[in-house]
């Protein structure tokens, strides 16, 4: 797999956590949304941090930033039942809201 495609996995899955657990009534799957949001939506300059892999990747942080704010729990479900029965790859599906393509990277 292109590390381009591992990273939009890594993004979408920080997207499908906050997404899934924001409101979440266990405390240990709330701290999953409350990390998600933090790489998501407060700048840093690490290297792992979501500002530093858009930058390398050529991505708009800021429609990332729209889908994971928009981004709905049936929304995530619907899109994980479809990666496991064989459709869509979810990172697939991110690349499309991005406009971009997998060949980069």
């Amino acid at each position: 797999m292109p590390i381009r495609l591992l990273w939009i996995k890594a993004i979408f899955r920080a997207a499908f956590d906050y997404a899934l657990y924001r409101n979440h009534r266990d405390l240990k799957l709330r701290k999953f949304a409350l990390d998600a949001e933090r790489w998501l939506f407060e700048p840093s300059h690490l290297v792992n941090s979501l500002d530093h892999i858009c930058h390398a990747l050529d991505i708009d942080i800021e429609k990332i930033r729209v889908f994971s704010r928009q981004v709905t729990r049936e929304q995530v479900k619907k899109m994980e039942f479809l990666e496991r029965a064989g459709g869509k790859s979810s990172a697939k599906a991110l690349l499309e809201v991005l406009g971009t393509s997998h060949s980069k990277g």
